[in-house]
């Protein structure tokens, strides 16, 4: 809750007043922090929204690529111009992680 503002100041303040937990709240203050709290978890929560459909997106996108390569595949299309640079940039990576000097070169 520290996120969201200063909650510990209104639980002591309730404490401190004697308000029992099923009291309607009235005082302007802890109303005030009370929304302004919400106002921020909704805010957040808004946040977490937005960058799930921004990952979403991409997905649908990478997965549109690989259903289309699929779909070639199956129809026996040749996917060799489009898969030898892919091998070719694969053993390359593969050498110079297995293959270094141990200085470096």
């Amino acid at each position: 809750m520290r996120r969201f503002g200063p909650m510990e100041r209104v639980k002591g303040i309730m404490e401190r007043m004697g308000v029992e937990d099923d009291v309607p709240i009235e005082a302007r203050l802890i109303n005030r922090s009370i929304e302004g709290a919400q106002t921020r978890v909704e805010g957040y929560n808004f946040d977490i929204r937005k960058h799930t459909v921004e990952f979403d997106d991409v997905m649908n996108k990478q997965r549109a690529i690989i259903y289309s390569d699929r779909r070639q595949i199956l129809e026996g299309q040749d996917m060799r111009r489009k898969s030898r640079p892919i091998m070719r940039r694969a053993r390359r990576r593969f050498r110079r992680r297995t293959c270094a000097t141990p200085n470096g070169a």
